[in-house]
């Protein structure tokens, strides 16, 4: 599903659905393999509103009629099937293979990120990173590689940020967080119990949340304010692999090239410091 999606922007616009809108869009979205097997009529009982309704939201989200809106889904199915990204490797591959596949699994997922890429977003992320006192950034277990990267380069710019490592020492630090303070939460699955856990106590003080996710429909990318969130296409051997890390990088490498331009002479100050601090303990 691409940012042209009818799919895709059902989920987006959710929020702007009347109640009733968001009845029918859900039930679209949660069931939208048997959707296109489905009359308005056989819907319309399911979900328990009028036909006319479905019919006028069928409009509204650019449909003529309730069969073209069916279409359209089954189409979009069509079309992302034969985009699948797999990372097909067995007992019988060399190196060579598995390098190969590696590679082409990984430019194929960049390529995907890029239609999920969400310019507005990652723009108004910028600048609440920009106007803010202290960032704390939070992440658990493989994540946590996102984190320390993302540190790296804000620390270069010279921003002022903290990353805790222990949970522990994470939730003391999201209790007393105030309004001038960002938390920036990496979170690969978006339903990790410790995460949630972390961020139910973020939300009860005024600190801004940004998340940076995989997936947009998860209990993790509705309870941040703003969120950056990629499809994905990974096997189970890679879950937590290189590979749904990818676009996560090169969101961390894009928002500090962004930052460093809107920075400008500030950011080159910075980073001309570090250069001679790091140039006198080079041999």
């Amino acid at each position: 599903m691409n940012k042209k999606s009818k799919l895709f922007l059902l989920d987006q616009l959710l929020p702007s659905f009347s109640p009733a809108e968001q009845k029918i869009a859900l039930f679209i979205l949660e069931n939208t393999f048997a959707v296109i097997d489905m009359t308005i009529e056989d819907m319309s009982e399911k979900i328990g509103t009028s036909v006319a309704s479905i019919s006028r939201f069928t409009k509204k989200i650019g449909f003529e009629n309730f069969y073209l809106l069916k279409l359209g889904i089954a189409k979009e199915f069509v079309n992302s099937s034969n985009k699948t990204i797999s990372f097909n490797v067995n007992k019988n591959s060399n190196a060579n293979d598995i390098y190969t596949n590696v590679a082409k699994t990984n430019s194929a997922i960049l390529e995907e990120s890029i239609e999920y890429f969400n310019t507005d977003k990652m723009e108004e992320i910028s600048e609440i990173i920009l106007n803010a006192n202290h960032i704390y950034i939070f992440a658990m277990g493989a994540s946590g590689i996102l984190a320390k990267e993302s540190w790296y380069k804000f620390i270069r710019l010279g921003l002022k940020c903290s990353i805790i490592e222990d949970f522990h020492s994470q939730l003391l630090q999201a209790s007393i967080l105030d309004d001038t303070d960002v938390a920036l939460i990496f979170s690969h699955s978006g339903i990790n119990k410790d995460v949630l856990t972390l961020l139910e106590i973020i939300n009860e003080t005024p600190a801004c949340s940004i998340g940076i996710t995989n997936y947009a429909r998860t209990p993790f990318s509705q309870s941040v304010d703003i969120c950056l969130f990629f499809s994905e296409n990974s096997t189970p051997m890679d879950k937590v692999g290189f590979s749904s890390r990818i676009p996560q990088l090169i969101i961390i490498e894009s928002l500090y090239r962004i930052l460093s331009l809107k920075l400008g002479e500030k950011s080159k100050i910075c980073q001309e410091r570090y250069k001679r601090i790091f140039k006198k303990r080079s041999i």
